[in-house]
């Protein structure tokens, strides 16, 4: 939510809109009216003279609210671990770094960030700033200059500063990735996609394998269910017709045991057979 908040005259003028350069000092110093009290009664009796009253209402209700309230608690938490701003102001670090190499001066990242820390009037550094550029300095004055390379300076750099955060690489800007300045991404991000994708891939050829086991599993099964009723239907036709004579001349077609045993090893033989050219059929089917 964006308040357009309007400066106390008759008639009451903008005083600064979403895109106007001074919004951000004006609600800054808006919000300096809301926090010095405790209490909404006293803030809507205290309106700042640069905002109409209607407005002022709408702000302190807004401001109130229990989502602002656990945002501003959150971004004052965030502003305590602010202590490293750069004080270049809205000149962007790829111009910093053109005209430190336009001054010959080295664009290594520990010369950046001594630069962009250096308050522009000469004034001194904040004392936590100081504090890390003199121990990335210690750091690197430790070894001889010719083993200073561009790796053991960035080296050197994230050990002090500690490691870029995701897509961004310090003293280099907005828009500026690992894979800009490095030739590669992030390499802890590298490193987990590569064990997910690797995960992934084992998970997948482990139910792929499973799969396969339980169709040759079904296969198998259906065969023998198949040669199990086909060779039992068999052997009742021909025991059907072998005993089906009524005349004389059907009497010596009569099967005895031992025909009938023979007949039933006859039939296992050759349906085992055509269960084995059966499966080499379906094999090639596939």
């Amino acid at each position: 939510m964006y308040h357009l908040l309007f400066v106390d005259l008759d008639p009451p003028q903008p005083a600064c809109s979403r895109s106007s350069p001074s919004a951000p000092s004006l609600t800054t110093t808006v919000r300096k009216y809301y926090d010095i009290w405790e209490t909404d009664e006293q803030r809507l009796n205290n309106k700042p003279l640069r905002v109409v009253q209607d407005q002022w209402e709408t702000l302190v209700t807004y401001w109130g609210t229990e989502k602002q309230q656990v945002i501003s608690a959150q971004n004052k938490k965030n502003r305590q671990y602010q202590d490293l701003n750069h004080r270049t102001g809205r000149t962007p670090h790829a111009q910093i770094r053109a005209n430190m190499e336009e001054a010959g001066e080295d664009t290594n990242r520990i010369n950046v960030f001594r630069k962009t820390r250096t308050p522009k009037n000469g004034g001194p550094m904040n004392p936590e700033t100081q504090a890390v550029i003199a121990e990335m300095e210690s750091r690197r004055d430790a070894v001889p200059e010719e083993e200073r390379t561009p790796e053991f300076i960035d080296g050197v750099f994230t050990q002090v500063v500690g490691p870029d955060g995701h897509g961004c690489v310090r003293t280099y800007g907005k828009g500026v990735t690992p894979k800009v300045v490095f030739g590669k991404g992030n390499s802890n991000e590298e490193d987990k996609f590569n064990k997910i994708r690797e995960e992934t891939r084992t998970e997948f050829n482990t139910k792929l394998d499973q799969l396969i086991r339980e169709r040759d599993s079904e296969i198998n099964r259906r065969i023998e269910e198949a040669m199990t009723t086909m060779r039992a239907s068999i052997r009742d036709e021909v025991l059907a017709e072998l005993r089906g004579g009524n005349g004389p001349s059907s009497i010596g077609n009569v099967p005895t045991s031992s025909s009938v045993h023979r007949l039933d090893l006859d039939l296992d033989l050759d349906l085992d057979l055509d269960k084995s050219f059966s499966r080499e059929e379906m094999n090639e089917g596939e």
